[in-house]
């Protein structure tokens, strides 16, 4: 006896289905799909990308994928619109109340989830060799030189004699 098919899934066994779902999760990985949703203990590598392709060409699986993608971009609009439809409403809000600054912040964030404002950050990594420590000098280049010099009485111990920090 074969696996059992559902109707509401386009006449899918369940793990078919689950390896459409595991398809998208896993941004278009056969064969980590096929691994999440089969059995694959005493499968090689290529056996599992060979049924992954397989199940992929299937017309079944095909249409299935398109749903779920289609369901997924409609989620998604509709999550933005609503996002955007709140910022508006807090928009107004800020403007009634006269608060420039939440004003601003809500048409910010509104543009930032439309995509027209793009936070960009640069972020460096040095591979090598560590950098030499600073001197003291580096550290207090820019120290004034009249500067007073401070009392050692005015520098807690470490022995525990009178080492307490008061405020």
């Amino acid at each position: 006896m074969g696996a059992k098919r559902f109707d509401r899934l386009g006449g899918l066994t369940l793990k078919e289905d689950r390896f459409c779902r595991e398809y998208l999760a896993n941004d278009g990985n056969g064969s980590a799909a096929y691994r999440a949703a089969y059995n694959v203990q005493t499968m090689s590598d290529n056996a599992i990308a060979v049924e992954a392709s397989r199940l992929l060409d299937s017309p079944k699986v095909a249409l299935r994928l398109e749903m779920l993608m289609d369901r997924a971009a409609v989620m998604a609009d509709t999550s933005i619109e609503s996002l955007i439809a709140e910022l508006q409403t807090a928009a107004n809000l800020a403007k009634t109340s006269n608060n420039a600054a939440a004003m601003t912040n809500a048409i910010m964030a509104k543009a930032k989830l439309a995509g027209l404002i793009v936070d960009r950050r640069e972020d460096k990594l040095t591979v090598g060799q560590p950098a030499d420590k600073p001197s003291l000098d580096d550290l207090l280049g820019d120290a004034p030189e009249h500067a007073e010099p401070v009392a050692d009485s005015a520098i807690p111990s470490l022995d525990g004699e009178g080492s307490k920090l008061t405020h």
